[in-house]
């Protein structure tokens, strides 16, 4: 099977993170980043000796799918650049600034059989995994509101 073309979109802290694991993997071809900061396009390059681009539309001919790591704010429009363009997406989270614009982006992945899926990294954990099926027999009644801690040291500690 060929590797995906890939890209990641915004290149701060969690883009960096995303580009170091994408290279590093064989199942994803890294075609570069798209930050419209000429310093983020240069450390990454720097860093990684990965191409970067301004524009996102400079990839989208290069590209199979994306990684969106840009302020919550750009969600919205860079993921419908990219779903338009026929690109499957991972978009972190929040996934939009409003419901409005996350029903658009979900719409327009439904629309062009394309997946977009949130960057929801610590749903399959056991603790978590381990909450939801306690919360799911019923034993608790109806629970209409919780809380949890959950501390570690960011994306440097665990990725």
């Amino acid at each position: 099977m060929t590797p995906l073309r890939i890209a990641v979109i915004g290149y701060g802290k969690l883009g960096a993170i995303h580009t170091r694991l994408l290279i590093e993997s064989d199942q994803f071809n890294f075609v570069g980043v798209v930050d419209p900061l000429s310093a983020n396009r240069s450390l990454a390059t720097e860093t990684h000796g990965v191409n970067g681009y301004e524009y996102l539309d400079e990839i989208l001919d290069l590209i199979d799918c994306a990684v969106v790591a840009t302020p919550t704010v750009f969600h919205h429009d860079v993921c419908s650049i990219l779903l338009a363009a026929g690109k499957h997406v991972l978009v972190e989270k929040p996934m939009a600034t409003t419901r409005a614009d996350a029903k658009k982006m979900i719409a327009t992945a439904k629309a062009k059989r394309k997946h977009l899926m949130i960057g929801m990294n610590q749903r399959l954990m056991p603790p978590h995994v381990k909450a939801k099926e306690i919360l799911d027999t019923g034993k608790l009644g109806k629970v209409l509101s919780f809380e949890t801690t959950f501390k570690h040291g960011g994306p440097d500690g665990w990725s």
